[in-house]
């Protein structure tokens, strides 16, 4: 099962996030840097390496030579290395037929030839000098590591978490504070990984120990944030939910305490670094604790910072007043001065979706949900479909028979049938079909009809039949619902069972 973290409800800050950009930036052009040095095939060397691990541990019987042995167990002693291979061998059946084993022993070695070119590369050397290594370290790695990935997948991970968390914690803390928070944590985490694991000779790579202190950053100063994650099951089970920080970041954290149980020192093999995660997480989340203890913020932050360094992104004084108040554990006073804004300026789109966080939790989400159905009709109109549709999910799971405008319940039906989600598409459809009852105009329930033919003609055949029953059917729609029933009963013909006997 894979759940990945794609956004939360903090989206929006009052100055450009130019560190965490920045940081970014020196990430994406060390990577592009180091995969230059090297023929294209050759750009995800972690990848290649893996895949002659991988072999040797499923055909363990292959005979090894002593370049080979310092390919899979790179970094390991010769004590190590030998009770590993002892280990794989003593856990499988070696082949029947001596065929057999020469033909494992050729794909082997072509596997080989590959792997050591890169382990003896100009990238293997580039990670190993600007890499650290816990048995040699150096001033310069300590720093230069955390720039440095060992693939692209392995950089995409750590940008998104990046951008998902350090804006928000730089808007909040200053640039200056931000940076230097950013580099210790990173320090720390590789520090941790070296505690650990001070026997490895394989250079540690990755952003993703800064990154772990910026989570736990989050953790204490957005705790209660609502996050959307993406779950993955098998093949064919997906879907988003949403989780508070405050259950899924320490989750998250015990899963890394729980992977590092099982990987010590003399079984990594260059994989995830549990214990700098763990390190950076715990450091990040200490340093915020007493910032909010100390009530650094608004004692000193800030006063220095003001309203913005740059042109704003933002600016809400109105929302950031009620958003203080709710931080503070004064939901009530929060809800009542988003409640009077909304009144004397229903178009703030920013203190509807503020109303509508702080009203889930004291439960009074059917309260507010028309101010947030207004805010996804103008994102529909302004093409932010993305907005849309998690605001409409968010809606949906809160509000399940939310009374919502059918044409709007339409288009959000078209809209999420053109990102991919039919279910979700054919749920909107029944909600505008059963939202006005038999108060349906016979135009609307024509129009839900036709868009719900393909998606689910149950609710299609229902909506013909509460169109035909309206007084107000013209001639010419009425001669449109009935070729839309003879075509839905057609086609529910056609896909009834033949009986067999």
């Amino acid at each position: 099962m894979l759940i990945i973290p794609i956004s939360h409800e903090h989206q929006r800050v009052k100055r450009y996030p130019w560190v965490t950009f920045s940081i970014m930036g020196i990430c994406i052009l060390a990577h592009f840097w180091v995969a230059f040095q090297a023929p294209s095939e050759y750009a995800d060397p972690m990848k290649n390496i893996q895949g002659a691990q991988d072999y040797f541990i499923q055909h363990p019987h292959i005979d090894l030579s002593r370049e080979a042995k310092e390919i899979i167990f790179r970094g390991f002693d010769r004590e190590t290395r030998e009770g590993l291979i002892e280990m794989y061998r003593n856990g499988r059946r070696p082949p029947r037929t001596s065929v057999v084993r020469m033909k494992q022993q050729r794909e082997f070695e072509g596997l080989l030839e590959k792997t050591s070119e890169i382990v003896s590369g100009p990238i293997d050397d580039l990670y190993r000098r600007w890499g650290l290594v816990p048995t040699s370290p150096t001033a310069v790695s300590f720093i230069t590591h955390m720039f440095m990935h060992g693939g692209f997948m392995h950089l995409l991970g750590n940008m998104f978490l990046l951008y998902l968390t350090g804006p928000y914690l730089e808007d909040v803390w200053g640039r200056w504070i931000y940076s230097g928070f950013y580099l210790v944590s990173g320090l720390l985490a590789a520090e941790t990984f070296i505690l650990h694991q001070p026997e490895l000779d394989l250079p540690l790579i990755g952003a993703s120990g800064a990154v772990a202190g910026l989570m736990g950053a989050f953790l204490v100063r957005y705790w209660k944030t609502r996050i959307r994650f993406f779950y993955y099951v098998m093949f064919f089970i997906h879907g988003t939910f949403m989780a508070p920080a405050w259950l899924m970041l320490p989750l998250w954290l015990v899963s890394q305490f729980f992977m590092a149980s099982l990987t010590s020192s003399s079984m990594a093999q260059g994989g995830v670094a549990y214990w700098a995660h763990i390190g950076g997480f715990t450091f990040g989340a200490m340093i915020a604790w007493g910032i909010k203890g100390w009530d650094i913020e608004e004692r000193y932050l800030r006063p220095v910072l003001g309203p913005g360094i740059d042109e704003p992104i933002v600016e809400n004084k109105i929302v950031e007043l009620a958003m203080d108040a709710y931080a503070t554990g004064n939901v009530d006073r929060a809800l009542e001065i988003l409640t009077a804004e909304l009144k004397s300026d229903p178009s703030n789109d920013d203190a509807a979706l503020a109303l509508w966080n702080v009203a889930i939790d004291r439960g009074r989400a059917v309260e507010v949900a028309p101010a947030l159905l207004r805010v996804i009709d103008q994102e529909l109109r302004s093409g932010q479909t993305d907005l849309a549709i998690e605001h409409w999910l968010d809606l949906t799971n809160q509000v399940p028979d939310v009374k919502a405008n059918p044409m709007l319940c339409i288009r959000m039906a078209r809209t999420m049938a053109g990102s991919g989600d039919k279910p979700g598409a054919a749920a909107a459809l029944r909600l505008a079909l059963l939202g006005q009852g038999s108060g349906l105009h016979a135009s609307i329930a024509l129009r839900i009809a036709r868009e719900s033919m393909r998606l689910e003609p149950q609710v299609a055949m229902a909506a013909v039949r509460l169109a035909l029953s309206r007084p107000d059917l013209t001639q010419e729609e009425r001669a449109a619902a009935e070729l839309l029933e003879r075509q839905l009963k057609a086609q529910a013909h056609s896909a009834a069972p033949v009986p067999v006997g």
